[in-house]
């Protein structure tokens, strides 16, 4: 189980160090991208504390009272649904990212600390 600064602090690093890099854009995009990413990371407290109350959650274990959610059920289970060629996701200002399961590890990695 994570908690949600856990969750928060795992994205955060994954975006610095994984995915910024890779992003090739004028500056003023990528100073917009960068603050867009902030403010979104920021709000997932938010998002976390209203997952602890819907009941289908719940009930399968995913997330509980507290909002701790089970990163390792979920990354488990979405890297075995992932298609083989990756899953391709529309970003504004850029375009289209495509996340392969290897990108869930070192997600995982990061919520984690490592363990």
């Amino acid at each position: 189980m994570a908690n949600k600064e856990q969750i928060q602090n795992g994205i955060a690093a994954y975006l610095d160090t994984e995915l910024m890099p890779q992003i090739h854009i004028e500056p003023w995009k990528q100073a917009l991208l960068g603050t867009f990413a902030s403010i979104a990371i920021k709000r997932t407290g938010s998002a976390i504390d209203a997952l602890k109350d819907n009941t289908a959650l719940s009930m399968i274990g995913v997330v509980d009272k507290d909002g701790n959610i089970d990163i390792d059920i979920l990354s488990q289970e979405f890297k075995a649904k992932m298609p083989p060629e990756g899953l391709k996701v529309p970003v504004p200002m850029l375009g289209e990212i495509t996340f392969h399961p290897s990108d869930v590890d070192t997600l995982y990695r990061k919520i984690t600390g490592g363990i």
